[in-house]
């Protein structure tokens, strides 16, 4: 099932032609609902997985794969297996999704 939202470019709102421009995007979606920490949208209080706390310090990386997995499969993406890489403090994140 694929989502279609607004686009953006480095984070500003694509306006071309004087219109706002639709595209897919399960792939902003995905990195959003990993970005985000739970509260920062009102409406879905309990959605966002907030990997910026993990960044910087030991990772858990078995409690880091599970809270993307559930975040993700909540909004009907099948992630299986999410990897991990976590290294001087860098963290590479496959969440191996199908849409």
């Amino acid at each position: 099932m694929a989502r279609f939202d607004m686009k953006y470019v480095n984070d500003a709102l694509d306006i071309s032609s004087g219109d706002i421009v639709i595209v897919q995007s399960d792939q902003r979606h995905i990195e959003d609902t990993i970005i985000a920490d739970k509260g920062w949208w009102k409406e879905f209080p309990v959605d966002g997985v907030g990997v910026r706390k993990w960044l910087g310090g030991a990772t858990d990386v078995q409690k880091a794969q599970r809270e993307i997995k559930i975040n993700l499969l909540a909004d009907n993406y099948n992630s299986t297996p999410v990897v991990i890489n976590s290294t001087s403090g860098n963290m590479t994140i496959n969440p191996n999704v199908t849409i």
